[in-house]
């Protein structure tokens, strides 16, 4: 998806234009980032992650703005803004399974170096801290 015209950019809300901006900037280092995870490049999928880690706290500080009453609001500009907000949600969504199934070959390909026959590796000396799961309305109790 490309840019808007300018045409009369003066009346444009600075704040949904610095939303464009960052939704824009979101969605190319998110494709970015499928490159990397594709191409197994861990150290480019680090900085990938760094970026957008970066980008998406400037996300929430110009959230936590919000637009001045007075800015206009540009009906051409919030469709942009929803179809950007749907790209990068398509894009995450489809990097969060490459990132998975690249776990799931890791450790099916540990698997098989280390002999296990229930195609699990074998324990490690480190074993992440166990975080409980969060309350399900099915848990309580009848």
């Amino acid at each position: 998806m490309s840019p808007l015209p300018d045409g009369g950019g003066a009346n444009r809300s600075p704040y949904l234009e610095r939303q464009r901006a960052l939704l824009y900037n979101m969605l190319r280092v998110t494709r970015e980032q499928r490159r990397c995870l594709i191409e197994g490049d861990l150290k480019g999928t680090e900085e990938a992650n760094h970026l957008l880690g970066a980008l998406l706290s400037c996300q929430e500080k110009l959230h936590h703005e919000g637009p001045a009453a007075a800015e206009p609001a540009d009906h051409l500009i919030l469709e942009e803004l929803r179809q950007l907000a749907a790209d990068l949600q398509r894009e995450s969504r489809a990097n969060y399974l490459l990132a998975c199934r690249g776990a799931q070959l890791t450790n099916f390909s540990l698997a098989l170096l280390t002999g296990s026959d229930d195609g699990q590796p074998p324990p490690s000396d480190y074993e992440p801290a166990a975080t409980p799961a969060p309350a399900n309305i099915m848990d309580r109790p009848a």
